[in-house]
């Protein structure tokens, strides 16, 4: 099957098959062609075999090549955009690396190797970034917002919430292996205080008249009195733990006097 090459405009990417096609305005044969009878093109080359698929789609309105049989019926497009070499800087790669893994966020890694030969790399329209160092081995994904993940060149893994959203895991989470370790940093408060306010609230727990509650099964109420500044947010975790349960611990309660 003979083909020839053309320059295209991605019309739309929204297949209505969902089997990889995009729509396409062939240039300059198809200029004046109404949306709605222009083209569909398959992928020409992808990445998948039997068992893996891969999906890189190119954008809306951006320029790319495609292949068109000698009928004008058969329309296969190339898998990357066409290069734009005033479009292309890698300063802006390497900017957003740099200015989100960095050594303050995560005292026990070094700054990753940005070395241009080595770095495999894609940036998206959203700010995001997924890059890959062939050298190195170091892997990482920077999402948007400055949150990422972070393989560095020793397999250590690197986990960074940004300032406003916290870290959630779900489901059972399990450590395996004597020697491993989990390192936590913090810019309010070292590991050790947290676990000694910890001890000190689940302390208080255990103390009749730290908690009150007018009867069995309503809620519990931590007593102001006993409290300090910094034990407030235990306090209110401590809470919604026992709340949880639908068994409030309550001053009378025959398990906490005893332990108490």
């Amino acid at each position: 099957m003979k083909l020839s090459l053309h320059t295209a405009n991605v019309i739309s990417i929204d297949d209505p098959d969902q089997r990889g096609k995009i729509q396409v305005r062939v240039l300059p044969e198809l200029v004046d062609v109404v949306p709605g009878l222009l083209p569909w093109a398959l992928p020409f080359m992808s990445k998948q075999g039997t068992t893996s698929l891969s999906s890189s789609l190119p954008d809306v309105n951006s320029t790319i090549r495609v292949l068109v049989n000698k009928t004008w019926k058969r329309f296969y497009y190339l898998p990357d955009n066409r290069f734009f070499e005033n479009l292309f800087s890698f300063s802006s790669v390497t900017s957003v690396i740099t200015n989100n893994i960095t050594t303050q966020t995560s005292p026990s890694i070094s700054s990753p190797d940005i070395t241009y030969k080595n770095l495999r790399f894609e940036l998206f329209n959203d700010g995001s970034l997924s890059f890959h160092n062939t050298s190195t081995g170091e892997h990482g994904f920077i999402h948007k917002s400055g949150s990422y993940q972070f393989f560095d060149a020793n397999g250590q893994i690197i986990i960074h919430g940004n300032s406003s959203q916290p870290i959630l895991l779900q489901g059972n989470v399990k450590q395996y292996g004597k020697s491993q370790k989990f390192a936590y940093y913090n810019d309010l408060a070292s590991m050790s205080n947290l676990i000694k306010g910890v001890s000190k609230v689940v302390s208080d727990i255990l103390t009749p008249g730290n908690f009150l509650s007018a009867s069995p099964g309503s809620p519990v109420v931590y007593n102001p009195a006993v409290l300090v500044k910094d034990e407030k947010i235990l306090a209110d975790i401590a809470i919604s733990l026992s709340n949880l349960l639908n068994d409030p611990l309550l001053p009378n309660d025959p398990l906490t006097a005893d332990l108490a």
